[in-house]
């Protein structure tokens, strides 16, 4: 069971890590992209955040920092056991 468990906890960490990393990167406000704001709208609501796009960044890093893991252990790199 743990080993179904500790990849999905080290890939839901990892993800969260990296989307949270991710999320003022390429915001711009109404004012800074020079559209209008729209009435009822904060003047620091993004345009576009790009929520998508950095969902996807983060699901393949945090694919990619759980192979880095898996190898690491795999190879014995190093390990979270005690000795």
């Amino acid at each position: 069971m743990l080993d179904i468990i500790s990849p999905i906890v080290v890939i839901a960490i990892a993800w969260w890590l990296v989307f949270f990393t991710l999320l003022p990167i390429g915001v711009k406000t109404h004012e800074e992209a020079g559209v209008e704001r729209p009435e009822g709208t904060e003047e620091s609501a993004p345009v576009n955040p790009g929520i998508k796009w950095k969902m996807v960044v983060a699901t393949v890093a945090s694919v990619a920092i759980w192979v880095l893991f898996w190898l690491a252990q795999k190879y014995d790199l190093f390990s979270f056991r005690p000795d």
